[in-house]
């Protein structure tokens, strides 16, 4: 019983991975508007347990007369961003509130890897633990 659930996990994890790469790939599709954004401000998170903070930007740019005032989706320990940096996005020229960063490739890449590996290696676990 306990192997099914060890399996059942693994396999959330593996497909959570393959759902981010669809959705960068899908961000990727979809926001090709470039916009000069300026960091806004940087919003600081402690984080529970930890002695860390995150960090979220907030971009601000305008489109077609409009401004727009997003948060990051993406927030990180490091200093990654500054207030009034000016950073490139892109836009979904439909719907301009939807963007991509490139910048956040790096981060995007690390957090899949970890799920998709995380969950691979709990998958295989759990199988070797039904067949053995």
């Amino acid at each position: 019983m306990g192997e099914i659930f060890v399996i059942v996990l693994g396999a959330i994890f593996v497909l959570l991975g393959i759902l981010m790469i669809v959705n960068l790939i899908r961000d990727r599709k979809l926001c090709t508007y470039p916009v000069d954004a300026k960091v806004a401000e940087v919003i600081l998170t402690r984080l529970r347990g930890h002695r860390s903070t995150a960090r979220t930007a907030v971009f601000e740019y305008y489109f077609e007369g409009n401004v727009y005032r997003i948060k990051d989706n993406v927030g990180t320990i490091e200093e990654k961003y500054h207030t009034d940096d000016i950073v490139e996005l892109y836009i979904e020229p439909e719907k301009p509130e939807h963007f991509y960063c490139p910048k956040n490739d790096k981060d995007k890449y690390i957090i899949i890897t970890a799920f998709t590996l995380m969950g691979g290696f709990v998958l295989w676990f759990g199988i070797l633990l039904l067949i053995g």
